[in-house]
């Protein structure tokens, strides 16, 4: 393992977790959980297009603010892909294995196709592009830390941005004519373009500190950003402005960064209404991932409210509440996954930590 400063080394005690990451992950997967039961209620819904407009770049943003901090921690880029890959890819193909079971007992298929299961591997089912992505996005994040290595120096940070850019819009543009089929997408290569934007934030703001004075503590910024998603977010759905949702999504990052980074463990901790909410967002922060891939079994396939007259506010906020349920729902049964070290690795991505004396703990 490399021993430079930037990096770390063996001997680094175990870190803490971020207050502010985990509550915005909170917040993030709340928003998702949402935003999926706004599926049934139709695209018209200004809730769900307010959701839709920035959620999952949060998402990205916060994966690459961590994948930097993580990295930046152990510096070992073998153990980081490694540790992805159980992470993230394990329960892709586990899920997508054993969806169709499920989907079988509950008699939502008529039969379980192996063939099928093996092509839901790559075209993903609903929700279950996101892990895929996130996947590939760590993958490049990997590649931007060797071009780091090759050319040292700011140089080389932005030197890897752009490259990065470059192949990842000219992958897109190929791969959108080669698995744009409409009865076969691969959605988690054709939804990578969208996604590195934000992630690539995420890891700017770790890497180069004046790029955080800027986002967090400058003015410019997120009045910009502010103005920005204020004129895109009523266009979202329809998406008449070129890169729209790229721009939604990252305006929406910054203004969540702006109210969210420095909240400290003293706010989180008060005996106050604000501080009882950022600690249920923490608490959902945790377990984000169990949250994410466990809400897909819960989430009712009918509206809540079918009838068309009820007003728009009623019905985000009775999705709002039924997500909170099933929030709380998704931690208990995390819990109870848990008990099984397989079932846990396999379903959740959490495998148990072997403890070494001086050993880096990746935070968040």
């Amino acid at each position: 393992m490399e021993t430079s400063p930037r990096h770390g080394t063996q001997n680094t005690p175990a870190a803490p977790r971020i207050e502010w990451v985990d509550i915005l992950k909170g917040l993030a997967i709340l928003l998702v959980v949402v935003g999926h039961m706004e599926y049934a209620e139709g695209t018209s819904n200004p809730g769900r297009m307010l959701i839709y407009s920035f959620h999952m770049p949060l998402f990205f943003m916060l994966a690459g603010y961590t994948a930097a901090l993580s990295f930046s921690r152990n510096g070992n880029l073998q153990k980081f892909v490694g540790r992805r890959f159980l992470s993230v890819m394990v329960p892709y193909i586990c899920w997508m294995l054993a969806l169709p079971c499920i989907y079988v007992t509950t008699g939502q298929i008529s039969h379980y196709n192996l063939h099928g299961a093996c092509l839901s591997l790559l075209s993903g089912w609903g929700q279950w592009w996101f892990l895929p992505c996130l996947f590939i996005l760590q993958l490049m994040f990997a590649a931007y830390q060797l071009l780091r290595r090759a050319v040292p120096g700011v140089y080389g940070a932005v030197a890897g941005f752009i490259i990065l850019l470059a192949c990842e819009f000219s992958v897109n543009h190929y791969a959108g004519h080669l698995f744009s089929n409409p009865d076969f997408k691969i959605h988690y290569v054709l939804n990578t373009y969208r996604m590195f934007p934000a992630f690539a934030l995420g890891v700017a703001l770790f890497e180069f500190p004046a790029m955080k004075r800027l986002v967090v503590h400058g003015r410019v910024v997120p009045l910009l950003a502010i103005v920005l998603f204020a004129l895109l977010c009523r266009d979202y759905a329809h998406f008449h402005v070129p890169y729209g949702r790229m721009l939604t999504g990252l305006a929406g990052c910054v203004i969540m960064l702006r109210l969210f980074n420095g909240i400290s463990c003293v706010q989180t901790q008060a005996a106050n209404i604000g501080g009882m909410v950022l600690r249920q967002f923490k608490r959902f922060g945790k377990s984000s991932m169990a949250i994410y891939v466990l809400s897909y079994l819960l989430i009712p396939g009918k509206p809540l409210f079918p009838d068309a007259s009820v007003p728009q506010l009623a019905v985000f906020c009775g999705n709002l509440l039924l997500a909170l349920v099933i929030c709380y729902a998704c931690v208990g049964l995390k819990a109870v996954i848990n008990l099984s070290p397989f079932l846990s690795a396999a379903f959740l991505g959490e495998f148990p930590k072997r403890k070494k004396v001086g050993d880096a703990a990746a935070s968040n």
